[in-house]
């Protein structure tokens, strides 16, 4: 958490913005949010799925071990 709270707030904006404007392209969503220093992309989907539900499920390892469980 260190490492997103020493983010300038103009910084998280933009990158969220252009983040945002990328959707329904999860994968330029989610790497452009992991941009940020302490930001991975469960922290980006997290952020995505609560920006646009209908777009951007939350995906956490633990979710994908229970749906990929041989992976």
């Amino acid at each position: 958490m260190n490492f997103i709270s020493s983010l300038d707030d103009q910084e998280i904006e933009a990158v969220s913005k252009a983040s945002f404007a990328s959707l329904p392209d999860l994968k330029s969503a989610i790497t452009t949010l992991s941009s940020l220093k302490g930001v991975g992309p469960a922290t980006a989907s997290a952020v995505l799925a609560v920006f646009a539900p209908d777009v951007a499920p939350f995906m956490s390892d633990e979710v994908a071990c229970v749906a990929l469980p041989d992976h």
